[in-house]
């Protein structure tokens, strides 16, 4: 990913429905105490976010099985868009 000069940005990743479900859930507490700081959430599931929050994440998609979590969370710096990133665990 191409980072955002000078950007600063919260990132997810979120591999298997629970912990979909618990970054959703994350993300919308976070929405609910700033809603202009920028989001990306990395994932393997297909669902969509929830109405509430659904535009305002950068929602990325990877084509991963979920055993392969441990390999992209170690590199997530690289995938991230921010030159500043806050990595938030999806059971926060």
């Amino acid at each position: 990913m191409s980072n955002l000069q000078g950007s600063s940005g919260a990132l997810y990743l979120a591999f298997g429905q629970p912990h979909f479900v618990m970054a959703s859930l994350s993300i919308t507490s976070l929405r609910n105490h700033n809603d202009n700081f920028p989001i990306t959430l990395i994932t393997n599931v297909s669902e969509e976010l929830p109405y509430k929050v659904r535009d305002t994440v950068n929602l990325v998609r990877i084509n991963l099985d979920s055993s392969k979590n441990r390999l992209v969370k170690t590199n997530l710096l690289e995938m991230s868009p921010y030159d500043r990133t806050v990595f938030i665990d999806a059971d926060t």
